[in-house]
Protein backbone atom coordinates (compact mmCIF):
# COMPACT_ATOMS: atom_id res chain seq x y z
CA UNK A 1 0.00 0.00 0.00
CA UNK A 2 1.46 3.27 -1.12
CA UNK A 3 -0.18 6.33 1.11
CA UNK A 4 -2.66 4.10 2.73
CA UNK A 5 -4.06 3.32 -0.36
CA UNK A 6 -4.53 -0.66 -1.85
CA UNK A 7 -1.49 -1.54 -4.12
CA UNK A 8 -0.82 -4.82 -5.29
CA UNK A 9 3.03 -5.75 -5.49
CA UNK A 10 4.24 -8.38 -7.72
CA UNK A 11 6.22 -11.01 -5.83
CA UNK A 12 9.01 -13.01 -6.63
CA UNK A 13 6.90 -16.00 -7.16
CA UNK A 14 4.21 -14.04 -9.10
CA UNK A 15 1.27 -13.83 -7.19
CA UNK A 16 0.07 -10.99 -5.62
CA UNK A 17 -0.38 -9.98 -2.16
CA UNK A 18 -2.38 -7.58 -0.89
CA UNK A 19 -2.27 -6.04 2.43
CA UNK A 20 -3.77 -2.46 3.78
CA UNK A 21 -1.66 0.39 6.01
CA UNK A 22 -1.63 3.94 7.30
CA UNK A 23 1.04 5.89 8.43
CA UNK A 24 0.80 9.13 9.79
CA UNK A 25 2.82 11.70 11.54
CA UNK A 26 1.80 12.04 15.07
CA UNK A 27 2.51 15.29 17.67
CA UNK A 28 5.48 13.36 19.21
CA UNK A 29 5.54 10.05 17.17
CA UNK A 30 4.78 7.93 13.38
CA UNK A 31 1.97 5.89 13.84
CA UNK A 32 1.69 2.71 11.30
CA UNK A 33 -1.81 0.85 11.45
CA UNK A 34 -2.10 -2.68 10.29
CA UNK A 35 -5.74 -2.69 8.78
CA UNK A 36 -5.45 -6.24 7.38
CA UNK A 37 -6.72 -6.77 3.60
CA UNK A 38 -7.14 -9.85 1.53
CA UNK A 39 -4.06 -11.73 2.20
CA UNK A 40 -3.92 -11.38 6.11
CA UNK A 41 -3.67 -14.64 6.62
CA UNK A 42 -0.42 -15.68 5.11
CA UNK A 43 1.05 -11.98 6.61
CA UNK A 44 3.85 -12.97 9.06
CA UNK A 45 6.09 -10.32 10.02
CA UNK A 46 6.18 -6.57 9.06
CA UNK A 47 9.60 -5.05 8.71
CA UNK A 48 9.62 -1.26 9.24
CA UNK A 49 12.24 0.94 8.45
CA UNK A 50 11.77 4.94 8.79
CA UNK A 51 14.27 7.36 8.01
CA UNK A 52 14.41 10.73 9.15
CA UNK A 53 15.35 13.93 7.77
CA UNK A 54 18.49 14.56 10.11
CA UNK A 55 19.95 11.18 8.47
CA UNK A 56 18.92 8.80 11.56
CA UNK A 57 17.10 5.94 11.21
CA UNK A 58 15.05 3.18 13.19
CA UNK A 59 14.44 -0.31 11.89
CA UNK A 60 12.26 -2.34 13.79
CA UNK A 61 10.28 -6.03 13.06
CA UNK A 62 6.85 -6.26 14.15
CA UNK A 63 6.08 -10.32 14.62
CA UNK A 64 2.35 -11.55 13.65
CA UNK A 65 0.84 -7.91 13.34
CA UNK A 66 -2.31 -7.23 14.80
CA UNK A 67 -4.87 -6.24 12.67
CA UNK A 68 -6.37 -2.87 13.48
CA UNK A 69 -3.75 -2.14 15.91
CA UNK A 70 -1.91 1.01 15.56
CA UNK A 71 2.27 1.01 16.02
CA UNK A 72 3.78 3.88 17.39
CA UNK A 73 7.40 4.82 17.08
CA UNK A 74 7.96 7.94 19.97
CA UNK A 75 10.87 11.04 18.80
CA UNK A 76 12.46 12.71 21.84
CA UNK A 77 12.70 16.17 20.39
CA UNK A 78 10.99 17.17 17.29
CA UNK A 79 9.44 14.25 14.56
CA UNK A 80 11.31 14.38 11.17
CA UNK A 81 10.74 11.49 9.61
CA UNK A 82 11.24 11.49 5.63
CA UNK A 83 10.31 8.00 4.17
CA UNK A 84 8.59 4.79 6.10
CA UNK A 85 9.21 1.43 4.28
CA UNK A 86 7.57 -1.45 5.24
CA UNK A 87 8.60 -4.93 3.59
CA UNK A 88 5.61 -7.83 4.60
CA UNK A 89 7.35 -11.49 5.27
CA UNK A 90 4.39 -14.01 4.56
CA UNK A 91 4.04 -17.50 4.91
CA UNK A 92 6.06 -19.16 1.98
CA UNK A 93 8.84 -16.75 2.99
CA UNK A 94 8.16 -14.16 0.20
CA UNK A 95 9.39 -10.56 0.96
CA UNK A 96 7.69 -7.65 -0.43
CA UNK A 97 7.24 -3.90 -0.08
CA UNK A 98 3.97 -3.52 1.12
CA UNK A 99 4.14 0.79 1.87
CA UNK A 100 6.87 3.46 1.05
CA UNK A 101 5.64 6.38 1.75
CA UNK A 102 7.11 10.07 1.73
CA UNK A 103 6.32 12.47 4.90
Amino acid sequence: AIGGALAPVLARRGKVDIINLTAWQGEHDVVLRYNGGRDAASLAVLKVQIDNRDGNNVKTTLYSPEIGKEYRFPYIGVVNPNTINVVGVFDDGTEQTVMMKYF
